[in-house]
């Protein structure tokens, strides 16, 4: 799905066909096609989270601290919130709010390696959403949705 969104040759999921597909192209390349990309429903929200991120970034550190009985050190808590961020920023501008998973998966693995279980995780978490609902407007809703019931899942 996410191969229909970008521009590009999709090499396949095979390390031996991604080999036979760029030899093919270098002996006789394919013309560009032009893929027309269905409209994007995130964009504003997209725009709107870029705009409103030191804010979001400064009031999830705050959030947490307040929040947490498990004392984050600021670096772990700023690594957390600059994946999360990019992650959010990256799904929205692929138009896919799905595209989440696996990197919010990956976060929890980053706070797990650096010795923070899925309690930490968890409030590290819902200070984050109980954020963004304050900052971010109604147009948040489905990312906001997104973001709870992954939540739930983890509960």
């Amino acid at each position: 799905e996410l191969a229909e969104k970008i521009p590009g040759t999709y090499l396949g999921s095979d390390l031996g066909q991604s080999q036979s597909k760029i030899e093919s192209l270098l002996s006789a390349p394919e013309a560009p096609l032009i893929k027309t990309a269905s409209p994007n429903p995130y964009l504003d929200l997209k725009n709107e989270f870029r705009d409103k991120l030191p804010d979001l970034e400064n009031q999830t550190l705050l959030a947490i601290s307040a929040n947490s009985s498990t004392n984050f050190p600021r670096s772990v808590l700023q690594d957390a919130n600059s994946f999360l961020f990019q992650d959010i920023l990256a799904a929205l501008t692929l138009g896919g709010i799905d595209h989440l998973r696996p990197n919010i998966d990956w976060i929890k693995g980053l706070l797990d390696t650096r010795e923070y279980g899925l309690k930490e995780f968890i409030q590290y978490f819902r200070s984050f959403i109980g954020v963004a609902e304050s900052v971010l407007s109604g147009q948040a809703q489905p990312l906001l949705e997104w973001l709870k019931v992954y939540l739930e899942e983890l509960e």
